[in-house]
């Protein structure tokens, strides 16, 4: 299946699969929270990964139309200018800025991803559903240099540019004061391969100031004031609203902060700015940029969910950036391009287990902008539990947040207040870092009184109603597979229309199970209901859903009532799959 095929199929896929989980929530668009549009949140999609969709440009529309339908208000794209080996670059070996797919360098007029006129059509397609797109820009270096040069004092090195598409865009009719007649040749860089060229220093950097290819040397005035002209270029003609900084601690922190301020000052848009600060401190990056308007991705709470993979993680401890006095400048992710990588060749650690439970902490608490990874949504099929999570912020994640003080080593519960100025706001989430099996049920003040709520992941079924202090009784599943629940307001026609019971038990060739309880879907503690038997013994029956009530099983031949009764306590609606009391 070639990359443009798998593309097309997952998202076909993801629509049938949104509508079916609309029907069986029985959720119409008439029944979701209206949040005002300048109050939706912000849901960041990485819209591509390592070595994956060339041609994304022509197919981007597609690919963005039911995400947003979900809630996902703006895409990191690749990067977008032309790399040093053409079509078959990803984009982080940037060879001209001001060529997006426009001119006929490195052997083709089009990147890996499309030509500058269907980038042009993505960005609008983009614009038209209400989704920013966000540039990312490769500032610490450049690669590919047309010719060689005999640097005094050093020798020969790879550094002669002739940029047509620099020549085109960069003009001194078009940037004026922003204009420098000068070439990017060996002055315009600092070193190369971790050395240094003659009369040249490093610059202000926060983290080891070589990376790769051609050091770019922002000490230079008009380097400087090329790449404010082509910030300003990118914001105001091209049409992206932001910017991802890959490897920026790497770059001279007194330009970042230059350049950005000057971005955003040369706008009337607030530019969304974010950087890839692979560092330790990412408190102290931000302090040393020194700029209220850039942001950070938080590579920390990606240690956490590492932990959190292990199943040993104690639940009640986080750290991260987006728990830290910078919170409100953390961008949340649990994988990306450079993570998550066929091969691993960086030797990460792997986030493989409970990442549902990982992307529930990000999409789901107060703080942060969190990212959805297109590997995880496609490859890896995480497209029916990422999508219910996704709408769940855009519906329901507002107001105030608040961590449970009574969490525990295996679960992590937080609560959003709502907004009072959109009913029907608010959530109960729950998550568990332990396959325990069964479930735990937590007291839990939601800070709504007297509401019902029910699990908006369906992954346990049910209402919970709290009482006039705003408290219920909160279920969440102990395993990896289920365990995360988001318990919103319950509206006119919202809440699940049936249920499951389901029972794990081995009754013998020619018999069946029975369920009955107390409600006459269930017979009123009658004849009993056959269930269904599925793989691994696991018996289940769907009915209209009763609210409270109990249940217990019972074994008969196929075909009959139920016989035998199941011993112990009666099971109730917090425990649609309880472990078998015994008997028979």
């Amino acid at each position: 299946m070639t990359a443009k095929t798998f593309l097309s199929t997952c998202f076909r896929r993801s629509a049938v699969a949104f509508s079916a989980l609309t029907l069986s929530l029985g959720i119409q668009a008439s029944d979701l929270p209206q949040i005002p549009a300048n109050q939706v949140n912000n849901t960041m999609y990485q819209a591509f990964y390592w070595d994956a969709y060339p041609g994304l440009w022509a197919d981007l529309p597609a690919m963005a139309a039911p995400l947003a339908e979900r809630g996902i208000t703006s895409m990191w794209l690749p990067p977008a200018a032309k790399g040093m080996n053409g079509t078959f670059s990803v984009g982080y070996d940037v060879y001209d800025f001001w060529d997006l797919g426009e001119f006929n360098q490195k052997g083709t007029v089009a990147t890996r991803y499309g030509t500058r006129q269907q980038l042009d059509q993505a960005l609008a397609a983009l614009d038209n559903l209400g989704v920013q797109a966000y540039f990312d820009v490769v500032f610490n270096h450049r690669m590919g240099a047309d010719a060689q040069e005999n640097i005094p004092g050093f020798g020969l090195a790879w550094t002669e540019y002739h940029l047509q598409g620099r020549s085109v865009h960069y003009t001194q009719q078009n940037w004026g004061y922003l204009w420098h007649d000068f070439d990017w040749n060996w002055t315009a860089f600092n070193g190369s391969d971790g050395n240094l060229y003659p009369g040249k220093w490093w610059g202000n950097t926060y983290h080891f100031p070589y990376l790769m290819g051609e050091d770019v040397d922002y000490n230079r005035f008009e380097v400087q004031q090329e790449m404010k002209a082509w910030g300003e270029w990118v914001i105001n003609d091209v049409g992206f609203s932001g910017f991802r900084m890959d490897a920026i601690a790497h770059v001279d922190t007194d330009f970042t902060r230059d350049w950005i301020n000057h971005v955003q000052w040369a706008t009337t848009e607030d530019v969304f700015f974010v950087a890839e600060a692979w560092v330790s401190d990412i408190n102290g990056y931000l302090d040393a940029v020194d700029t209220p308007h850039l942001r950070a991705f938080d590579f920390n709470l990606r240690e956490e969910f590492v932990a959190l993979s292990s199943g040993n993680k104690d639940m009640r401890w986080w750290g991260g950036l987006v728990n830290s006095p910078h919170r409100d400048r953390a961008v949340t992710f649990v994988d990306n391009h450079d993570t998550s990588r066929a091969g691993n060749p960086y030797g990460m650690p792997q986030v493989i287990n409970y990442k549902n439970q990982a992307y529930a902490y990000i999409l789901l608490r107060e703080h942060g902008v969190p990212t959805v990874f297109a590997r995880d949504y496609d490859e890896f099929g995480m497209a029916p539990t990422l999508d219910k999570l996704i709408e769940a912020r855009r519906y329901f994640a507002y107001g105030p947040g608040h961590e449970y003080a009574g969490n525990t080593e295996a679960v992590y519960a937080y609560v959003r207040e709502g907004l009072s100025t959109a009913p029907g706001t608010g959530l109960v989430m729950l998550m568990s870092g332990r396959n325990w099996g069964g479930q735990q049920l937590f007291s839990i003040n939601s800070h709504q009184p007297n509401t019902t709520f029910y699990d908006y992941t369906g992954n346990v079924s049910g209402t919970i109603t709290t009482n006039a202090q705003g408290v219920g009784n909160f279920p969440v599943n102990m395993t990896e597979s289920t365990g995360w629940s988001v318990w919103v307001p319950q509206s006119t026609g919202s809440a699940p229309n049936t249920i499951t019971l389901r029972m794990t038990k081995d009754v013998g060739y020619g018999y069946s199970l029975f369920f009955t309880g107390g409600d006459s879907a269930l017979t009123n503690w009658g004849a009993g209901i056959e269930g269904t038997w599925t793989p691994g013994n696991v018996w289940e029956v769907t009915i209209p859903d009763p609210g409270n009530f109990e249940w217990k099983t019972r074994r008969g031949p196929v075909g009959g009532s139920g016989q035998d009764w199941e011993s112990g306590s009666n099971h109730n609606q917090n425990n649609l799959h309880p472990s078998f009391n015994g008997g028979f």
